[in-house]
């Protein structure tokens, strides 16, 4: 079972990272439209181009948590992206997926520390 783990590890995190291109492909505009809207989403620096793909991958957590925590958007925001719930939904879901991975890899260190040769 130890020499198994590594290739759970490393198939969830392809997956991790093919979730993450779809996600940036579809929340890429609502992110461009948290750059122009920053003081209403709470954030103090601009989101960079493929954050789900690198920022998100260097744990630059600011703009998960500000969709996390924007349930309603501005209006404008809200007038451009009808399906804002949605996309706020994907944001999360790759935000969790990604500290899931971190909880992933830690657990399976623990494990090999523990279970028998």
């Amino acid at each position: 079972m130890r020499e198994h783990l590594g290739y759970f590890v490393l198939g969830y995190a392809v997956l991790l990272l093919l979730f993450s291109v779809f996600v940036q492909t579809k929340v890429g505009d609502l992110l461009d439209a948290m750059n122009q809207h920053k003081q209403q989403f709470g954030l103090t620096s601009a989101v960079p181009d493929w954050y789900f793909v690198f920022a998100l991958s260097r744990c630059r957590y600011a703009p998960a948590r500000a969709l996390y925590r924007t349930t309603e958007p501005p209006l404008e925001v809200a007038q451009a992206f009808p399906n804002y719930k949605q996309l706020r939904y994907l944001g999360c879901a790759a935000w969790f997926a990604h500290i899931g991975l971190g909880i992933l890899i830690l657990l399976v260190f623990i494990l090999l520390r523990v279970l028998p040769q």
